[in-house]
């Protein structure tokens, strides 16, 4: 996952959707949200944000934290982390490039609050334990994830998407590749095994087709369609299918916020 991040075009395009298109400041701004709810962030509160990108969630989390805080933002991609030091030049954030798979999270300092948006499900499962253990007693979790991404779950399917598939059947006999799926209830079960709970928030985006086209522009968002499509023809197939679809057309993305923290006696 972080070689395909880790690309200029990828970054600089990704920073520009989340500036151009609302999907990203929504989901972020409620996210950030739901991890502050109910709880007064302390100012020497350590903070980790995994899968930063270009700094997005930190962008919407400072506007809750205090000065003192110690904020980690990890992710795999220099590319990435490069355009979020850019982005958010400020004294509270230490940036780390680093796959979440090895952090080493056992033998970091405990986090009163750990944060992840839009990658928690690309991560391997060994992660969530490690995640789980460098929790503070009294600390929290909240990460968000797609219904599409989630086990059994049944999410829309957007006109873009279905042009996609029927241009990659016809076109090279293929189908959209198909991503490991994030299952819900087995993470609850090492939730629980721990002593936590994880309750789940629902969030929906509301907005016009074109964002979700213009997120498919993005190299590392086509590449998850058709991996071994060159990136041309991939590039060319993409305005194939937005051509054949409505950009204007309403649609909306399902997705859940997940927050865990200790069983209350």
């Amino acid at each position: 996952m972080g070689d395909l991040w880790n690309d200029l075009v990828t970054a600089e395009s990704y920073a520009e959707h989340v500036d151009q298109w609302r999907i990203y400041r929504v989901l972020n701004q409620r996210l950030a949200e739901v991890a502050c709810d109910g709880v007064g962030v302390h100012s020497e509160a350590q903070v980790l944000d995994l899968g930063c990108g270009t700094g997005a969630t930190l962008e919407a989390l400072l506007q809750f934290l205090p000065m003192g805080v110690d904020l980690l933002a990890v992710d795999a991609a220099q590319a990435m982390i490069d355009q979020a030091r850019l982005r958010l030049p400020d004294p509270r954030i230490t940036w780390r490039v680093e796959r979440a798979e090895d952090l080493g999270l056992a033998d970091q300092t405990r986090f009163d609050l750990i944060t992840c948006g839009a990658a928690f499900w690309h991560f391997d499962p060994q992660v969530y334990d490690a995640v789980l253990s460098a929790l503070k007693p009294l600390g929290r979790l909240v990460f968000n994830v797609p219904v599409a991404q989630c086990a059994g779950e049944q999410a829309s399917r957007h006109p873009v998407q279905a042009a996609l598939a029927d241009l990659l059947a016809r076109q090279r006999d293929q189908f959209p590749a198909v991503h490991p799926r994030f299952d819900r209830a087995e993470f609850e079960r090492r939730c629980r095994s721990r002593g936590l709970v994880c309750e789940w928030t629902p969030q929906r985006w509301e907005g016009r087709q074109a964002a979700l086209i213009d997120l498919l522009r993005i190299p590392s968002m086509a590449e998850l369609v058709a991996p071994s499509m060159p990136r041309q023809a991939l590039d060319e197939l993409i305005e194939q299918a937005a051509q054949r679809v409505d950009g204007d057309q309403p649609v909306f993305v399902d997705w859940w916020i997940g927050r865990v923290e200790k069983l209350t006696p």
